[in-house]
């Protein structure tokens, strides 16, 4: 990680392994689910998400993610919202990952 990188964080990361469903959120509040991913690590202001298939984002997206429980977490899921929403704030379509800030 470069300097630069750090410097522009506010808020510590925290791994995890959370699972997902990626849907865009339409202006009318409907979804439309385009992939499965996993949380692999969050801070206050946003989350990381490592996805199983390509990804084609626009900075600027408004996404919302669908938890999915799995017994396998660590940590209890109603420690976790159902739905998290947020948008896209970064891609990088070659390691299938984007970044997103929380929206209230």
């Amino acid at each position: 990680m470069t300097v630069s990188a750090i410097e522009r964080r506010r808020h510590v990361r925290q791994a995890m392994n959370i699972s997902v469903t990626c849907c865009h959120l339409e202006q009318s509040t409907d979804t439309t689910c385009f992939c499965l991913g996993e949380i692999s690590d969050a801070s206050m202001g946003g989350v990381r998400v490592q996805v199983n298939s390509d990804i084609n984002l626009i900075v600027g997206n408004k996404l919302v993610l669908l938890v999915t429980p799995k017994e396998d977490n660590h940590t209890p899921n109603h420690e976790f919202p159902g739905e998290i929403k947020g948008e896209v704030v970064w891609q990088n379509p070659q390691q299938r990952s984007f970044g997103l800030k929380f929206l209230l």
